[in-house]
């Protein structure tokens, strides 16, 4: 589910949701690896130009 979150208002807005009932597990990667992985690869990249 995607929703919106306002400091100091009640509720919420929702933009969208999903579900899946075929019974498989849902995956979601860590938004820290991707994290990680990025500042990895802008490191290489700095350090190359040196």
């Amino acid at each position: 589910m995607r929703l919106t979150l306002t400091a100091n208002t009640p509720g919420a807005m929702i933009h969208d949701w999903a579900w899946d009932d075929t019974g498989m597990p849902i995956t979601i990667p860590e938004p820290s690896r991707g994290l990680l992985m990025l500042l990895s690869a802008f490191l290489a990249l700095t350090r190359r130009r040196r």
